[in-house]
C-alpha cells in the first residue's frame, strides 16, 4: 500500500502522463480495431455448449453472470450481490466452476481481486433451479467430479493450521476434515491435487512439494481408519484422467534405455491390478482428459506426422475391442481404447489440445497459433473440427518462427508476428518473460490488435527459464543461470534484424512481472538498438532487500548465499539505474496500487531513478488505484485508460520521435 505522503506525488506522476501521452492521438483506424477486438470478446460466450457459461452482466463495474443452459426453464445467478462493488468496480471474479455428477449440485469459487482469496459456494438443485446452499472461504482445487457427501480439496486458511486440505460438504461444510498431521509419513508437502470419476466413489491425491510439481499418487478413503491416504506406488506424476475403475497417467521412460530417442509410455492403474501399458509413443506429446467414465488420450506428433486421438473407456462390442483391460473389481468390465478419426487437417495441426472444460459426449479441442488466436470446437463423427467460438484479430496476420543463438551456442525460438501484408523491416514490440517455467504466447487483446494495426510488429523472445521447452530450458534461467534471459532476448533482436524483420532502432521491449528483468536489462545495455521498454507490474528489484517471497530465492538466487545475492543485485534494473549515465530511451512503467507481488514502488522509486541519474532519458509513470498483479478484467474502464496509453506511449516512441 502506498502511504499518503507518496499517494499526492503519484497523482501529478499520472497526470503528468497523461498530458504527455495525449499529445500522440489515436486514429480512427485503431480505435475501430480496439473496439472490434472488445466487442468480438464480450459477445463470445466462453464454453458455449457448457451447462453453464461466464458473461460480463452489461456494466462498467466487472461484474459477471453465471447462467445454466442444462436445465428448463435457463438459469442466470446473478452473482453481483456476491461481488459486491468498490468505488464502482466489482471485488471478485469467478475462477472457476464444476457440477456434481448427476449435475444436482455446482460448485464455483470467487476471487477477491485485491487480496487474492477465495470463496467457494455450493449451490442444490431444487425445484428446477440451483439454490445458494452452503459457503466456505478456500480456493478450489482442480475437482473433477463430485457429490454431496463427497470431500471437495480446498487450499483454506483456518486458525492453528496454514492450509485446509479437504473439506466435507456434508457434515463438516465449514471447518477442516484433515490437516498436515494427517498426511502420509512419507509424503513431502501438501496435498496439491484431487481427482475422482464420475459414477465411481474413490478419490486420487497427487501429493507433492510445489503446486506445479510431481508427486506420489494415493487413494484418499476417509473411511479407512488406519490410513486415509493408501499409497498406489505410482510417483512422479503432475496429472492424471480418471476412469470408473483407476487412473491413467503418463511417464517418460530412461534415455539411457533407447539411446537417446526420447519416448513417454502411457499406463493404466486400476487396484489389485497395478499397472498396465497402454502404448509407447515416441518423439511425441500426449494430451489426455477424463471422458464420460473413461479418457481420451491425444497423441500429437511433434514432427508434424500425424496426430492420432484414442478413448479408453467400457468395451460395448468385446469382439471389436483393440485393447482389452479385465478390471480386478469388477472382473465381467472389459475396457478398450479405440482410436478416434481425425480429419487430414487435424493429423497435421501442430497446436492441438484437448479441451474437456465443455460439457457433452463429443471430445472437444482447441486449436492455438503463435500470436494467441484460439479456436474452440468438437470433433464430429467424421472427425472433422466444428468450430464454436474464435478469438481472433479481425484481421489477417503473418507468423515466422525462428532460431537465434544466444551468446553460449544455444538456440533460442523467436516468433515474429505482423499484420499481413506490411512492409519490412519495420518497427516493433519485443515482447519477453523467461521465469517460472512459464510459457511465453501471444495474445488477442485490443492494445496487440492496435500495434499491429499500425505496422507495428511483435517479436515473441522464448528465452530460457520459460517453459518452452521442458524443464531443463527452465532451468537455464534461473538462479545463477538468470543472465541468460538477457542474453537470448538480445540474441533474438540480433537476429530479428539480421533476417531484415524488425528496424535498427525502432525496438521497444516489454515485459511483465518477472519479464521486466529482461526487458529492461536489454533495453538498458542496447541503447543504440533499442528506443525503450513499457514495464507491466514489473519486478523490478530483484535484491531482495525490501520485498522477498519465497518462490523468489528459487527462481532468482537465494539472497542468504553471497554469491547468489550478488548475481540478483546484478540483474536488478532498479540498481543499474542509480549509475549516472547520458544514454537516452523512453519507458512507461504501468503498476497496481494494491499489488502484492510487485508492489508499486517497484515502479516509482525506478520512475524517480531514471528522471535523477538519466537526464536524456524519458520515464512516465502510471499507477491504478484496483489493478492487482494478474488483470481480470481486461475492459474495466481504468483497464481501458491504461491500454489507450501504452498504445500511445509505443506509437510515440517507435513512429513519432
Amino acid at each position: 500500500m502506498l502511504t499518503p505522503f507518496v499517494k499526492p506525488w503519484i497523482t501529478k506522476q499520472n497526470e503528468s502522463t497523461v498530458n504527455a501521452l495525449s499529445e500522440t492521438p489515436l486514429s480512427k483506424v485503431t480505435l475501430e480495431v480496439m473496439a472490434a477486438v472488445e466487442s468480438g470478446i464480450k459477445s463470445k460466450k466462453l464454453f458455449t455448449t457448457s451447462p453453464a457459461f461466464i458473461s460480463d452482466d452489461g456494466s462498467d463495474s466487472g461484474c459477471q453472470l453465471f447462467t445454466i443452459q442444462s436445465i428448463n426453464p435457463q438459469q442466470t445467478i446473478a452473482t453481483r450481490p456476491l461481488q459486491n462493488t468498490l468505488e464502482g468496480e466489482c471485488s471478485h471474479k469467478i475462477s472457476g466452476f464444476q457440477f456434481s455428477d448427476d449435475e444436482n449440485y455446482l460448485v464455483f469459487e470467487l476471487r477477491n481481486k485485491l487480496s487474492d482469496a477465495r470463496e467457494t459456494f455450493l449451490y442444490s438443485l431444487s425445484h428446477g433451479q440451483y439454490q445458494l446452499s452452503h459457503k466456505i472461504a478456500g480456493r478450489l482445487v482442480r475437482p473433477n467430479a463430485f457429490t454431496l457427501d463427497n470431500e471437495i480439496l480446498l487450499d483454506t486458511p483456518v486458525a492453528g493450521l496454514k492450509t485446509c486440505l479437504i473439506v466435507g460438504w456434508k457434515n463438516t461444510v465449514s471447518k477442516c476434515k484433515i490437516g498436515k498431521s494427517d498426511l502420509p509419513t512419507d509424503a513431502q508437502g501438501k496435498a496439491v491435487a484431487m481427482f475422482r470419476a464420475k459414477n465411481s466413489n474413490r478419490t486420487w491425491v497427487i501429493i507433492s512439494k510445489y503446486l506445479k510439481e510431481i508427486g506420489k499418487v494415493y487413494l484418499y478413503d476417509p473411511n479407512n481408519s488406519k490410513n486415509i491416504f493408501i499409497p498406489t506406488g505410482i510417483q512422479d506424476v503432475s496429472r492424471l484422467a480418471i476412469t470408473e475403475h483407476g487412473f491413467i497417467y503418463a511417464e517418460a521412460i530412461n534415455s539411457d534405455q533407447l539411446n537417446d530417442v526420447p519416448k513417454t509410455q502411457l499406463n493404466v492403474y486400476t487396484p489389485g491390478q497395478k499397472k498396465r501399458t497402454l502404448f509407447i509413443a515416441e518423439e511425441t506429446q500426449i494430451d489426455w482428459a477424463e471422458y464420460d467414465s473413461g479418457a481420451l488420450v491425444l497423441v500429437r506428433d511433434i514432427h508434424g506426422l500425424e496426430n492420432k486421438l484414442w478413448v479408453f473407456n467400457k468395451s460395448t462390442n468385446e469382439s471389436a475391442s483393440e485393447f482389452d483391460i479385465e478390471s480386478a473389481i469388477e472382473p465381467a468390465t472389459k475396457f478398450v481404447i479405440k482410436q478416434i478419426p481425425l480429419s487430414a487437417h487435424l493429423q497435421k495441426e501442430k497446436n492441438i489440445t484437448l479441451n474437456l472444460r465443455h460439457h457433452g459426449k463429443r471430445p472437444h479441442i482447441r486449436i492455438e497459433n503463435d500470436a494467441g488466436e484460439k479456436r474452440d470446437g468438437w470433433i464430429d463423427e467424421k472427425g472433422d473440427f466444428i468450430e464454436l467460438r474464435s478469438h481472433q484479430f479481425p484481421f489477417e496476420i503473418d507468423i515466422q518462427k525462428f532460431y537465434a543463438e544466444s551468446q553460449d551456442g544455444a538456440s533460442v525460438p523467436c516468433t515474429w508476428i505482423a499484420k499481413k501484408g506490411s512492409t519490412l523491416p519495420q518497427a516493433s514490440v519485443v515482447r519477453v518473460y523467461g521465469a517460472y517455467g512459464s510459457k511465453l504466447t501471444g495474445e488477442v487483446d485490443e492494445t496487440s490488435a492496435a500495434v499491429l494495426a499500425n505496422q507495428i510488429g511483435y517479436l515473441l523472445a522464448h528465452v530460457r527459464g520459460g517453459g518452452e521447452q521442458g524443464k531443463a530450458w527452465e532451468n537455464a534461467g534461473k538462479a545463477k543461470n538468470k543472465e541468460n534471459t538477457v542474453w537470448d532476448t538480445q540474441a533474438c533482436i540480433q537476429t530479428a534484424i539480421q533476417r531484415k524483420l524488425i528496424q535498427e532502432g525502432k525496438i521497444l521491449l516489454n515485459g511483465s512481472s518477472a519479464g521486466a528483468i529482461p526487458a529492461m536489462l536489454a533495453a538498458l545495455r542496447n541503447p543504440t538498438l533499442v528506443a525503450g521498454a513499457w514495464l507491466d507490474s514489473p519486478y523490478l528489484d530483484g535484491s531482495g532487500l525490501h520485498h522477498n517471497l519465497s518462490e523468489d530465492d528459487e527462481e532468482f538466487g537465494d539472497v542468504t548465499k553471497a554469491d547468489e545475492l550478488e548475481i540478483r543485485k546484478k540483474l536488478t534494473p532498479y540498481l543499474q539505474l542509480l549509475t549516472p549515465s547520458k544514454t537516452s530511451g523512453w519507458f512507461l512503467l504501468t503498476c497496481g496500487e494494491q499489488d502484492k507481488n510487485t508492489p508499486a514502488w517497484h515502479c516509482t522509486k525506478t520512475h524517480a531513478a531514471i528522471g535523477r541519474y538519466h537526464p536524456n532519458k524519458q520515464s512516465y509513470l502510471w499507477v491504478s488505484k484496483n489493478t492487482t498483479h494478474f488483470v481480470e478484467n481486461s475492459y474495466s474502464p481504468e483497464e481501458r485508460e491504461k491500454n489507450k496509453l501504452v498504445i500511445q506511449f509505443i506509437l510515440k516512441t517507435l513512429l513519432k520521435r
